[in-house]
């Protein structure tokens, strides 16, 4: 995750902050609930978000943001 930025299928969130805010759907109770969080308890998910990385031999991934500039 914390390597992968920016977030969400099209590339439209550039912080792990602003992909949980985005979650609507299914997702809405689990970003509402994150949202209830004290802001340290917060702080602490997206830390612990940032901290997982992909392995040193994983394939790039390729950035979705990209693609969305080359269709405007």
């Amino acid at each position: 995750v914390a390597d992968s930025a920016p977030y969400m299928h099209d590339g439209g969130a550039p912080t792990l902050d602003a992909a949980i805010r985005r979650h609507k759907g299914e997702a809405k109770g689990v970003s509402e609930a994150f949202f209830k969080l004290p802001p340290a308890d917060q702080a602490a998910v997206i830390g612990f978000l940032k901290s997982l990385r992909a392995p040193a031999d994983a394939p790039a991934v390729r950035n979705p943001a990209t693609k969305q500039l080359a269709k405007r």
